[in-house]
C-alpha cells in the first residue's frame, strides 16, 4: 500500500481519553466536535488537492498542494487552531464514540505536526512517489467526463511547473543545513529524469489522458482542444521544470549525497529525533528506535528459522543461504513475461472475491481491479501496492503490480501478494471504512500505518 502516497500531513495516532463520568453528555458538546471536525476534513481537502480529486471530490482540480514555505506556515496554524478548538471541548460531555473522535482528532494533528517537523520536504529525493512520478501518473486517477474537467486538468498540470521549482528550492535549504538524500534513490531518480528529455511533449504519460475515449460530455471540438493545451503544458511548463529538477540532482544534490553504507534517519541532523516522531506516527506506540531494532532482528530470526525448517521439507536443505540462492535463481521459480504476471493477478483477485463472502460479512460495494505501472513508474517502484477507491463511484480500488523485468519477478509471491495488496487485504480495509456511515470523513480515509499493514499481513 501506497501510502500514500502518500500525504504527509495524513497520518493517525489512536488515542483513548479517560471517560470522566461525572458530566453527562451535551448535545451542545457533540454539535461542537462535529461541525470541528467537518472543518477539519475541509482542511485537508484544501490542503491537499490532489488527493481530494482521487476520493471524488472534484471542487479542487485545478491546484495542487502549495509546497511552499508560507503555505506550508498557512497549513501548520490551521492545524494548530483545530487542535486548540478540540482541546477546549469537554471530553466528559461527549458520548463514547464522539469521544473516540475528539481523541482521534488530536492524536492525527500531533502526528501531523510532528511529520512537518522531520521536514522531509527537503532532503527526500523519492524514485517511487516524488513529484517527477506523481505528476506523469496523476491523469490515471483522474476521471475527465466534462469540458470543466479538462480545463481543471489542464490547469493542475500547468501549475507542474512551478510546484517542481519549489521543490528545488525546498532541497535546496536541506542541502544548505546539512541535510540530504542517499546516493541511491538520487540516482534512480536521475535516471527516471532522463528518460524523459528525448520523449516529445506530445507523447508525455500526461497528455494520455485527453486520448482516452472520450466520454459523453467531452465533444470532439473540446477534446482536440483538451490535447493541444495539455501538450502546450508540458511543453511550455512541465519539460523545462523536469529539466531543471534533472540538472539540480545531478549537478547540486549526487555530490552531495551520502554514501549507501548511511542510509538511515540517523546519519542527519536531528535525525534521531525525527526516528522518534515517525516510530509514533506510523505505530502509536511509545517505542524507543533501539526497541524496534531489537523487535526488527527478533522478526528477522523468527521468519528465518521458519523459513529454514521449510526448506528443509520442501527443498532437502535447512540452509537459509542455500535456500534463498535457490528461490532467487530457479527460473522455473519466476514467470517469464508481463503478460503472464498480470494474468496470474487477475486470476488470484478472482479467486479471493469469489471466497470472501464465505468470510467477511461486511464487503465493500466498490469493486477492486488490476492495473499495471506505468513505463515510467515501474523500474523504480515496489513490486505492487494498492490504491484507494474513488468515493463518488468514479473509479475502483486498484491492485497496482509491476511487470517490470518479468524474469526477476517470483511467481511463489504472487497469490500473496494480491491477498496482501488487494483482497481480502488493503482493498476490504481501506474501501470498507470509506463506505461507513455515522463517521466523520477523516475517520474514513486516514489510519495509523501499523493497523493498516497489520490488516493486510493478517
Amino acid at each position: 500500500m501506497r501510502r500514500a502516497v502518500v500525504l504527509q500531513l495524513l497520518l493517525t495516532l489512536v488515542v483513548a481519553l479517560p471517560v470522566a463520568a461525572a458530566t453527562a453528555p451535551t448535545p451542545a458538546a457533540g454539535g461542537a466536535l462535529d461541525t470541528l471536525c467537518d472543518d477539519y476534513w475541509q482542511l485537508l481537502m484544501r490542503m491537499s488537492p490532489e488527493w481530494a480529486t482521487q476520493l471524488g471530490d472534484r471542487r479542487y482540480d485545478a491546484l495542487l498542494a502549495d509546497n511552499s514555505p508560507a503555505g506550508r506556515e498557512h497549513a501548520l496554524a490551521a492545524l494548530r487552531a483545530i487542535r486548540v478548538r478540540a482541546e477546549a471541548i469537554d471530553a466528559a460531555a461527549l458520548d463514547p464514540a464522539r469521544r473516540t473522535t475528539r481523541g482521534l482528532l488530536i492524536g492525527e494533528i500531533d502526528d501531523a505536526l510532528a511529520q512537518d517537523a522531520c521536514r522531509f520536504d527537503e532532503w527526500v529525493v523519492d524514485p517511487m512517489g516524488g513529484p517527477q512520478v506523481a505528476f506523469q501518473t496523476i491523469g490515471e486517477l483522474t476521471p475527465i467526463r466534462t469540458t470543466k474537467e479538462a480545463d481543471d486538468f489542464v490547469e493542475r498540470v500547468r501549475a507542474m511547473g512551478p510546484s517542481l521549482d519549489q521543490h528545488v528550492a525546498n532541497l535546496t535549504r536541506g542541502l544548505d543545513s546539512g541535510r540530504t538524500a542517499v546516493i541511491e534513490p538520487v540516482d534512480k531518480t536521475i535516471t527516471q529524469l532522463a528518460s524523459l528529455e528525448s520523449v516529445p511533449p506530445a507523447q508525455w504519460a500526461i497528455v494520455d489522458v485527453a486520448r482516452r475515449p472520450r466520454p459523453e460530455g467531452l465533444g470532439g471540438a473540446d477534446s482536440a482542444r483538451f490535447e493541444r493545451e495539455l501538450t502546450a503544458a508540458v511543453h511550455d511548463r512541465v519539460k523545462p521544470a523536469y529539466a531543471r529538477y534533472h540538472a539540480f540532482l545531478r549537478d547540486r544534490v549526487r555530490p552531495a549525497a551520502r554514501p549507501q553504507e548511511r542510509p538511515g534517519l540517523a546519519a542527519l541532523p536531528g535525525g534521531m529525533d525525527s526516528y522518534r516522531n515517525m516510530i509514533k506516527v506510523h505505530t502509536s506506540l511509545a517505542k524507543t528506535p533501539q526497541e524496534l531494532h531489537a523487535l526488527g532482528e527478533s522478526e528477522i530470526a523468527r521468519i528465518r528459522a521458519e523459513l529454514s525448517a521449510l526448506g528443509a521439507k520442501m527443498m532437502g536443505t535447512s540452509d537459509v543461504a542455500e535456500i534463498q540462492k535457490r528461490l532467487r535463481n530457479d527460473p522455473a521459480l519466476h514467470f517469464t513475461s508481463a503478460e503472464e504476471i498480470e494474468a496470474k493477478a487477475r486470476e488470484s483477485l478472482a479467486r479471493a472475491n469469489a471466497k470472501i463472502g464465505d468470510w467477511f460479512g461486511i464487503l465493500p460495494t466498490a469493486p477492486c481491479e488490476v492495473k499495471a505501472m506505468s513505463a515510467l513508474e515501474a523500474p523504480q517502484s515496489t513490486i505492487a501496492y494498492y490504491q484507494q477507491p474513488a468515493t463518488d463511484g468514479s473509479r475502483p480500488g486498484l491492485f497496482m503490480i509491476n511487470t517490470y523485468a518479468p524474469t526477476t519477478r517470483p511467481r511463489y509471491e504472487a497469490e500473496a501478494l494480491a491477498f496482501h495488496e488487494a483482497v481480502p487485504g488493503h482493498h476490504l480495509q481501506i474501501a470498507i471504512a470509506q463506505e461507513l456511515t455515522g463517521l466523520p470523513e477523516f475517520r474514513k480515509h486516514t489510519g495509523t500505518t501499523s493497523f493498516a499493514e497489520g490488516w493486510g499481513l493478517y
